[in-house]
């Protein structure tokens, strides 16, 4: 896998649309950039991809779940 970025964003949700206290809401997107293997090519079946997700999942696992909320 050629890594290039990764990214864990975090957002606090700390009151409701009429701007009352509620109970906190944290919501976490993890991101990750990597070479596109087929750049450049038109190709007909993307299963090579499947174990590349895999893998990008089990290493956002650990940062996404350590946020805080």
């Amino acid at each position: 896998m050629n890594l290039r970025k990764t990214f864990v964003i975090k957002q606090a949700i700390e009151s409701d649309e009429t701007n009352e206290s509620c109970s906190p809401i944290t919501r976490v997107a993890a991101f990750a950039v990597v070479k596109n293997l087929f750049a450049g090519r038109f190709v007909e079946y993307l299963s090579p991809l499947l174990g590349l997700g895999r893998d990008v999942c089990e290493l956002l696992e650990k940062p996404s779940v350590a946020v805080k909320p």
